[in-house]
């Protein structure tokens, strides 16, 4: 199997309009201009992995009204342990956590399987983007 290059971008935000035009304009050139063909810009399976290991975590969110408080908080680090690894990354994000598991530092540095849990709203939701 061979391993796609990819492109990183250290941020996943509005800031790459221009790159998304320059793209969108011509792929081919696009690729070219940074060293790759178009075949490595395609999603990689372990993106999909990584994406079914959020959806996992907010599927067994599901229903649990998670509060601010220390008992709702052992109930997350069980599920974010269970399903991103005992050395899962957290932030905090307006009205809730975001959980994502720690990178691998092998091929394509980036995709992670991650969660955010919004106090009282009773589930989870998956980050579609990459760390």
């Amino acid at each position: 199997m061979t391993t796609k290059k990819g492109l990183l971008f250290s941020e996943t935000r509005i800031e790459n309009e221009a790159l998304g035009r320059e793209f969108f304009a011509s792929p081919e050139n696009f690729a070219k201009k940074r060293g790759v063909n178009v075949e490595d810009l395609a999603c990689p399976e372990a993106t999909h992995a990584a994406m079914q290991r959020g959806y996992a975590f907010a599927s067994d969110l599901e229903g649990r009204a998670i509060a601010p408080n220390s008992e709702s908080m052992k109930e997350l680090e069980k599920l974010a342990t269970k399903h991103f690894g005992e050395n899962f990354k957290i932030a905090m994000i307006p009205y809730g956590l975001q959980f994502c598991e720690k990178a691998s530092t092998s091929a394509f540095d980036g995709i992670t399987g991650s969660g955010t849990v919004t106090f009282l709203d009773g589930d989870g939701d998956v980050d579609e983007s990459l760390e």
